[in-house]
């Protein structure tokens, strides 16, 4: 419990930036949300593991979110990652990998799966690094192997966070 007491000769002003102050500070908002809302312990353990994977992607790829964050939760758990340690997974088109490949790598070709990996970097504590998929790539993967695109993009996603180390 905070308890803010009103100096004399204090103005209003002074008072309620103190205040602000002090409410941001003991993150205030955080625990009243969780003491007013009662969640299973099955959907914080959902949260925990959702919250530290973000997907990036164009609305005209057709991507399975919730299956890929619960994967790459597991995948990051065999590995022995943190649960506050977080990855993002970037889907492109094929020009913007060409872009990349001939920025980091010198040659105009569109990769799959590239990665890049932020464990040395000590600016990024919590992020272990990013994957970048070329959608289309995975598409025609796909089509090469008769296997269904959901299945491509996790081997390429799998073998992104392989690499990562």
């Amino acid at each position: 419990m905070i308890v803010i007491i009103k100096k004399k000769g204090e103005s209003k002003d002074t008072f309620f930036r103190k205040f602000s102050r002090m409410f941001k500070g003991e993150d205030i908002i955080y625990e009243v949300n969780k003491k007013l809302f009662f969640k299973k312990p099955s959907l914080l353990k959902k949260e925990k593991t959702l919250s530290m994977i973000l997907i990036f992607s164009h609305s005209r790829f057709k991507i399975n979110r919730r299956a890929i964050q619960k994967s790459i939760g597991e995948i990051l758990k065999k590995e022995g990652r943190k649960e506050k340690d977080s990855l993002n997974i970037i889907f492109v088109g094929v020009r913007k990998m060409r872009q990349i490949g001939l920025k980091l790598k010198n040659e105009k070709k569109a990769y799959p799966v590239l990665s890049f990996s932020y464990l040395n970097d000590e600016m990024q504590k919590d992020l272990i690094g990013e994957i970048v998929i070329c959608y289309p790539q995975a598409v025609l993967l796909a089509a090469e192997r008769e296997k269904r695109v959901h299945a491509v993009i996790m081997q390429l996603i799998e073998h992104g966070v392989r690499s990562l180390r």
